[in-house]
């Protein structure tokens, strides 16, 4: 080789080793040690990283010997985050990303800033000190750190047949705007207003996303009537974590869903409605796939805490609060709270209710919705057959509040067939519709007894004044 050749040569790997030194020369990751109840999309979640292929895949790749055969996490585990640290140059973010490309500097900068603010990167290692960097920014420069996710363009929900099917092929693998939520887009979806309590102004609730914000009343059929809605898990906390053709399945994203369709009919149907839990990027969505931030905050615009004892006391005391204001003026306050269950088989479920035992108006509910449940499966898929329970439970929510409450889990989140049930977008719109049409049911009973109550007292009364 000539001597000219040998010096072209080293000038072309000194010319790539610069151009890729972002690449090659960080080898430090961001690090955390598993806790119980962890998983990758968890973590993802918690430091502010989307939970798609590309994260999750780097994930594995760079603790491919720490994880069990499943690719789950492992308690006391310490584990690389797809996130590179970086020292910082004095000549600041941009000179240490060796970029000019200002949109990307900002982007990195807020990340940081974010990761400060919510404690997750320790204050003494700040920008001045080191740069954490998620891999997507190090190797697609020209996307953003955080996707934004929003909702597709909504159309009107006239199917209410839910059905679970378990040939689903036509329905596996779809990825246009109509099937999938998890599109990136430039624009804002309009907020809601959280802590405002989702009173309207003309109708308009922005909590249900801009092409289901005006709610059209119905009926009157729930008037005065107050429901306190509660979705669960959200926030730091996605629940549980099913799997469908390669995309994971949260619990609290679905359970969300579902509260907001509920919620419409309730107040199509002139009752009044707090959601406890609530997303201001999120309204009601009709993706097969529903990805979340963790974004979700409490009625009050409180943050959900990470510690479930203290999660679950934030909300009976939000609720107990409500009660005492509208104890005057409602005719009847309830509490409907919606999951998804999680069982360590694949076994399929109905979905089933939980109420506190000695409540008998809880329990009175619960039989209610399902009985109304029962009859929708029959009319709608008959031979079907529908095996959904009615227990009591001794859970935090139920125990530590004094009105009407019933707990209900839609199905198994890991059952293929039960997924179905979450994943189709008219699925879940039955749902909703149906628990809606079981608690205008028990507002009928309630609203019955109320009158023989009345005419018995009536009665009573006259033959003492008699005597």
């Amino acid at each position: 080789m000539s001597k000219y050749l040998r010096a072209f040569s080293v000038f072309v790997i000194a010319v790539f080793i610069l151009n890729n030194s972002l690449l090659s020369a960080p080898s430090r990751y961001v690090q955390v040690k598993a806790k119980a109840g962890d998983a990758i999309s968890k973590l993802l979640v918690k430091y502010k990283l989307p939970a798609d292929d590309f994260y999750s895949e780097k994930f594995v790749e760079l603790n491919e010997n720490n994880l069990d055969k499943n690719n789950g996490l492992i308690k006391g585990k310490i584990y690389n985050l797809p996130i590179k640290i970086l020292k910082m140059s004095p000549k600041g973010v941009a000179t240490t990303l060796k970029t000019k490309n200002k949109e990307k500097v900002i982007t990195v900068e807020d990340y940081n800033k974010l990761l400060e603010k919510i404690g997750l990167k320790p204050k003494g290692k700040g920008l001045k000190t080191e740069l954490w960097i998620p891999l997507k920014q190090v190797q697609v420069q020209s996307e953003p750190v955080v996707t934004e996710i929003i909702a597709p363009k909504k159309k009107s929900y006239k199917k209410e047949i839910l059905t679970d099917n378990s040939d689903e092929k036509s329905n596996e693998g779809l990825i246009d705007n109509e099937n999938i939520s998890e599109h990136k887009s430039s624009k804002k979806q309009k907020k809601s207003k959280i802590g405002k309590e989702n009173l309207p102004k003309n109708g308009i609730y922005p909590i249900f996303g801009k092409e289901l914000e005006k709610v059209i009343p119905i009926s009157s059929a729930l008037k005065g009537n107050i429901y306190y809605l509660i979705s669960g898990h959200g926030g730091p906390d996605p629940g549980a974590i099913g799997n469908r053709s390669g995309h994971d399945l949260w619990e609290h994203e679905y359970a969300y869903d579902v509260i907001l369709r509920l919620g419409r009919k309730i107040i199509e149907n002139g009752g009044q409605v707090y959601f406890i839990v609530q997303d201001a990027e999120d309204g009601i969505r009709d993706g097969q796939y529903l990805i979340g931030n963790g974004s979700e905050k409490l009625l009050n615009g409180d943050s959900i805490s990470e510690v479930q004892k203290i999660r679950l006391r934030q909300r009976t005391n939000l609720i107990n609060n409500l009660v005492q204001k509208n104890k005057a003026r409602a005719k009847s306050q309830q509490a409907v709270e919606i999951h998804l269950d999680s069982r360590i088989t694949n076994e399929r479920i109905d979905i089933f209710f939980y109420f506190k035992q000695g409540n008998d108006r809880g329990e009175s509910l619960a039989n209610t919705l399902q009985k109304v449940v029962k009859i929708k499966y029959d009319k709608n898929q008959p031979g079907r057959g529908y095996h959904g329970t009615v227990t009591t439970r001794n859970l935090f929510m139920l125990r530590e509040t004094s009105l009407p409450f019933v707990f209900i889990e839609l199905g198994n989140i890991k059952n293929p067939n039960d997924q179905y049930r979450f994943v189709d977008k008219n699925n879940r719109q039955a749902i909703g519709n149906w628990l809606c049409d079981g608690l205008i049911e028990a507002a009928k009973t309630q609203k019955s007894k109320l009158k023989k109550d009345l005419v018995k007292l009536k009665k009573i009364t006259k033959k003492s004044n008699n005597q």
